[in-house]
């Protein structure tokens, strides 16, 4: 279960009763499904994919600001508290 205990913004303006992860109808099995033929990325590697990752996101929600990409990165920080948990317990209670 998520709760805010301050670590990071909450998602004022956001009012939904399903989670992104829901919404965007991501599971435990999409999240943890891997090709069985690719190995997995190295450290380093996982660290330049998600920097770029990230930025091609900021970039997309054309920020005009610090606090516009401070909102954004809120959100991206939220989607993956929300996927961990999920494939940390296979299911998801939002508490609002």
């Amino acid at each position: 279960m998520l709760r805010y205990q301050g670590g990071y913004p909450p998602l004022k303006c956001l009012h939904m009763q399903r989670s992104l992860v829901q919404r965007r109808g991501l599971s435990a099995e999409m999240i943890m499904s891997k090709p069985q033929t690719t190995p997995r990325l190295t450290e380093p590697e996982m660290v330049t994919l998600a920097v770029k990752t990230v930025q091609e996101f900021v970039n997309s929600c054309h920020c005009k600001s610090e606090d516009d990409i401070l909102l954004a990165l809120s959100f991206w920080l939220n989607v993956g508290i929300e996927a961990g948990e999920l494939v940390k317990n296979g299911q998801k209670v939002v508490l609002q």
